[in-house]
């Protein structure tokens, strides 16, 4: 889809100048308003690669930057300020809800590999 191509652009061009890392980074241990936080906070906050944190420039100005080039497909009625904002909004949110599901969804799928990771396998 274009809005996605446009995302993907636009981040990897913030990705090599601000030097981040793009990958989704579980916390497979914790407790789940910890690990919610850790899948909602990596919208916002990205990993450096000479380790450390930034501001997730690449995913904000992303889904941001996305939503303004897709108004040159989309028709006039359409193409207003206002809708690219709309549209970014949705993309961050539709990535946020992306982390989530990376952070949940392997338990979900395997809940026995959780268990034997706790300790509470069968011997």
């Amino acid at each position: 889809e274009g809005f996605t191509a446009a995302h993907n652009a636009v981040a990897l061009g913030f990705d090599l100048v601000m030097h981040t890392d793009p990958r989704y980074r579980r916390m497979p241990e914790g407790r789940v308003a910890a690990r919610l936080w850790n899948a909602v906070s990596q919208s916002f906050v990205a990993n450096k690669d000479s380790g450390g944190k930034t501001i997730n420039l690449s995913e904000i100005f992303g889904n941001f930057g996305a939503g303004f080039i897709s108004n040159t497909w989309q028709p006039q009625s359409h193409s207003s300020t206002g809708d690219a904002l709309v549209r970014g909004a949705l993309g961050l949110t539709y990535h946020t809800a992306k982390n989530v599901s990376r952070e949940f969804l392997p338990d979900l799928m395997h809940p026995h590999k959780r268990a034997l990771a706790a300790g509470k396998g069968s011997d």
